[in-house]
């Protein structure tokens, strides 16, 4: 199953889209459970929303609070909550902690609430191992896969190799110069490139499908000094590299660690909390 699904032409990650689903249920789960009607029906779904609004909070506080070096450089991306940054475990602390003071003298509530959310976190559960199934005959890299060794040119003309890399972290980002979010950034991926450039993590972009002089300009206006390659050399093309990694849009980011095993992939634009946050992990 791929790790993204198309809705209303936007990519959204399958387990972020079940988590939206579980939640958009946990309200009706906790009415049929209570067997509430009428205006008492509609209070707990009510808090039930309360609840949710409450533990979404608490998730990115937990996740800013625990990445705030990250986030110092740039305020305001704390609140673009498009980009990855939750702490499921904050979440259901702070969702939990609120429950419970908000609706304590409501038992009927909190048992309607441990059901509909209970049953809601079982289906970002059952996503995440969708997403890890392959299909027959499928070529697309998974998470715990060893990376194919890609041959590609960078800008310069030379050929370059992920095999080349093995021994260092490798932030891989498909990227293209007419995608805003791409664009939006590279210039956060240039500086976790020069704060990490001791620590044997290398970032790397890969432009899908353009020309070399087109990348250029495009690298030049950003200040990129990071390595960039494009078509490959014994694939065809980056587009089959691109596909081969599971990507469904652009930017797709993946995470392939010293031992050229792939560990992460990001569909869609990353912070710089989320990108660190990869790096400190072993």
């Amino acid at each position: 199953m791929p790790d993204a699904v198309s809705i209303f032409g936007f990519l959204i990650p399958v387990v972020r889209a079940s988590v939206i689903l579980g939640l958009l249920l946990a309200g009706w789960l906790a009415v049929r459970f209570s067997k509430l009607t009428g205006d008492e029906a509609k209070k707990l779904e009510a808090a039930v929303f309360g609840v949710t609004i409450a533990g979404l909070v608490g998730a990115r506080l937990g996740f800013v609070i625990l990445n705030w070096k990250a986030f110092q450089s740039n305020l305001p991306s704390v609140f673009y909550l498009w980009q990855p940054g939750f702490s499921p475990w904050a979440g259901i602390f702070i969702g939990s902690i609120y429950a419970y003071v908000r609706y304590e003298q409501h038992p009927t509530y909190l048992r309607s609430f441990m059901v509909a959310f209970g049953t809601a976190a079982l289906m970002p559960l059952l996503a995440f191992e969708a997403t890890t199934l392959r299909l027959p005959g499928s070529k697309t890299v998974k998470i715990g896969d060893p990376v194919p060794n890609v041959r590609m040119v960078n800008l310069e003309g030379k050929t370059v190799s992920l095999n080349g890399l093995r021994g260092k972290t490798v932030v891989l980002n498909f990227w293209a110069t007419w995608c805003p979010p791409c664009r939006n950034e590279m210039p956060m991926l240039e500086s976790v490139a020069k704060e990490y450039q001791d620590k044997n993590v290398v970032i790397v972009g890969l432009d899908v499908g353009e020309a070399a002089d087109r990348v250029q300009v495009a690298v030049t206006e950003l200040g990129v000094t990071y390595p960039i390659w494009l078509n490959g050399v014994n694939t065809g093309s980056s587009q089959a590299v691109f596909q081969q990694f599971g990507g469904m849009g652009l930017p797709t980011t993946v995470l392939i660690d010293k031992n050229g095993i792939l560990r992460g992939r990001q569909i869609g634009e990353l912070n710089r909390a989320s990108v660190t946050d990869w790096l400190s992990k072993p």
